[in-house]
């Protein structure tokens, strides 16, 4: 199963994103593209706050790309995409995209608690 869940500030505040679709079989041959849950909802302007520090406290945009799977019996992958047009740094994108499988270390601990913030915002 395939998860997306996207937090963006537009002009009236803050809302969640959250789009859930079946994944390919591999044994029947059919591929569900279409979400069966898709939900947009308001986010509060304390949540906003609450995800944004924590991305800018475990230093998300200069976190590597690629997250090392180690010795992990885990192959599931998550992606951590990354879009703020704001930043203006010269050493920092404005776009950046994170994928691993595996909790190796310091950087991929907080990396997987990003990831884990964003999931839980389906359980609200």
């Amino acid at each position: 199963m395939t998860h997306i869940h996207r937090i963006e500030q537009n002009s009236n505040g803050y809302q969640v994103s959250i789009k859930k679709y079946h994944n390919t079989s591999a044994f029947s041959g059919v591929e569900d593209s279409l979400p069966f849950k898709n939900v947009i909802r308001p986010l509060s302007k304390r949540k906003w706050d609450s995800i944004t520090n924590k991305i800018n406290e475990y230093c998300f945009w200069t976190m590597k790309t690629r997250m090392s799977k180690g010795s992990c019996l885990d192959e599931n992958t998550l992606l951590l995409e990354g879009n703020n047009p704001k930043i203006k740094c010269t050493n920092i994108k404005p776009y950046h995209l994170v994928g691993g499988s595996c909790i190796d270390s310091l950087s991929g601990y907080k990396y997987f608690q990003l990831c884990n913030m964003l999931l839980d915002l389906d359980k609200e």
